[in-house]
């Protein structure tokens, strides 16, 4: 049997653990300590997810789930228990989708805001304004037709009321990717390791056979 695959796990499982205590870390910094207040109501519904207190709680669940699971793909990978491979493998599964949903969640967050323009942001600009407290997105315009007083008062254009979220998104999504990609060898590691120990079974059974095989052979023996 290789020792690759057990390798593969232990390294693997301190890439998870090293990555959710510096996800830990992160949640404590900046950006995402500054991460701007989002006034999110009916219109704005969808920036639920990317509110301060969204984001810590999201970063706080991901970096305890990825400490978990490096500690599981670290007794995955020194333990030859074929039920513990089998939990793993589906708990693994769990968590890949977890990273998944973040990887997508804020990928699509910072993407969305990275790339937005006075031009392009037509269509998203009211729901903008009314969540972040903004008045155009690089070109300060007036209110009304802006939807925030308060951003018009203060000068405050979108881009720079967003300039946290982005930054925060991008780290998030660093972070799910990072999960997602070592999830996914963790995996098929499992999955390598499950079919070595199958494999090696039904030969230890041809090689050494079963103890009622023995005594059947001692007893013809005896009347031979």
């Amino acid at each position: 049997m290789s020792n690759a695959p057990k390798v593969i796990l232990i390294f693997g499982g301190l890439g998870l653990l090293i990555g959710g205590i510096l996800s830990l870390i992160f949640t404590s910094l900046y950006p995402v300590r500054n991460t701007e207040y989002v006034n999110v109501d009916k219109s704005s519904a969808l920036f639920a997810l990317i509110t301060p207190d969204a984001i810590k709680i999201e970063m706080v669940c991901y970096g305890v789930l990825a400490i978990c699971f490096g500690f599981i793909g670290i007794l995955v990978g020194t333990s030859n228990s074929f039920g513990l491979k089998v939990t793993a493998s589906i708990l693994l599964s769990f968590f890949i989708v977890g990273a998944l949903i973040e990887t997508l969640t804020f990928g699509s967050t910072f993407f969305f805001f990275n790339t937005r323009n006075d031009y392009n942001v037509q269509k998203q600009l009211d729901t903008i304004e009314i969540a972040f407290g903004c008045c155009g997105w690089y070109t300060l315009r007036d209110y009304p037709p802006c939807q925030s007083s308060i951003g018009s008062q203060a000068n405050y254009t979108c881009y720079m009321k967003t300039r946290n979220i982005t930054h925060t998104s991008l780290i998030n999504f660093i972070f799910g990717a990072f999960f997602l990609f070592i999830g996914i060898i963790l995996i098929i590691t499992t999955a390598i390791r499950l079919f070595e120990i199958n494999e090696l079974i039904p030969y230890n059974e041809i090689e050494y056979g079963d103890d009622d095989d023995y005594e059947d052979e001692d007893v013809k023996d005896v009347i031979n």
